[in-house]
C-alpha cells in the first residue's frame, strides 16, 4: 500500500494534460476523485479568459449533478462554513 501511495505521489508531480470532449473531461475528473487519486484539481488554461470561461460554462455543470463528495466536502471546509463559496 505504501509503495502504491508513493507511485501516486510521483505521478502527481507532473501534470496530466487533458484535451478532450467536455463529457470526457468531467467523467475523467469524477473518476479520479472517486478512485481517491484526487481530492481537488489545479487547472491551467492556455488561453485566458476564454478557456476558463468555457470550462466554467460547459464542464462544471456536468460535474455538479453527480452530487459527488467534492460538493459536500467543500461545505465542511472553512470556506463552506464561512459561506465563502
Amino acid at each position: 500500500m505504501a509503495s502504491e501511495k508513493r507511485t501516486q505521489a510521483a505521478r502527481s508531480a507532473s501534470p496530466s494534460i487533458v484535451a478532450s470532449a467536455l463529457l470526457e473531461i468531467a467523467d475523467g475528473m469524477e473518476a479520479w476523485h472517486r478512485a481517491g487519486a484526487a481530492d481537488g484539481f489545479n487547472l491551467m488554461f492556455p488561453l485566458l479568459p476564454d478557456d476558463w470561461t468555457k470550462f466554467a460554462e460547459l464542464v462544471v455543470p456536468e460535474l455538479q449533478p453527480a452530487a459527488t463528495p467534492m460538493n459536500t466536502q467543500a461545505e465542511s471546509a472553512v470556506r463552506g462554513r464561512e459561506n465563502l463559496m
